[in-house]
């Protein structure tokens, strides 16, 4: 009888660590974003979208509505979130853009020159 229960609560122990480990490794969207300033990089026609903060620089993969935002918005500072990144051929890192959050006035009233 103890020797079943103990088997039992062991099992039960291990479904519960399995489903922790299962649900806790999805990626969470405040865990995937930047915050930097909008720009416009590169010569026409071959220009992209990209963000910069202090210490790095990000192209911008995004389409629709996001694009237009983030198009709309060049100088600007914004927190762009991301769902997933990848390196081009030239090196640079390529954040696939999901949202993004433009935030206005913000480069007037905190940045110092």
């Amino acid at each position: 009888m103890i020797k079943s229960f103990q088997l039992i609560s062991s099992l039960v122990c291990l479904v519960i660590i399995f489903i922790y480990g299962c649900s806790s490794s999805k990626t969470n969207e405040a865990n995937n974003y930047i915050f930097g300033e909008i720009q416009m990089v590169g010569n026409q026609p071959f220009t992209n979208l990209a963000i910069r903060n202090e210490t790095s620089f990000y192209l911008l993969d995004c389409t629709g509505a996001v694009r237009d935002s983030i198009y709309h918005n060049q100088g600007q500072q914004a927190e762009i979130f991301f769902d997933s990144s990848y390196t081009n051929k030239e090196a640079v890192t390529v954040l696939k853009v999901n949202k993004v959050k433009v935030i206005p006035g913000y480069q007037q009233n905190n940045k110092k020159n």
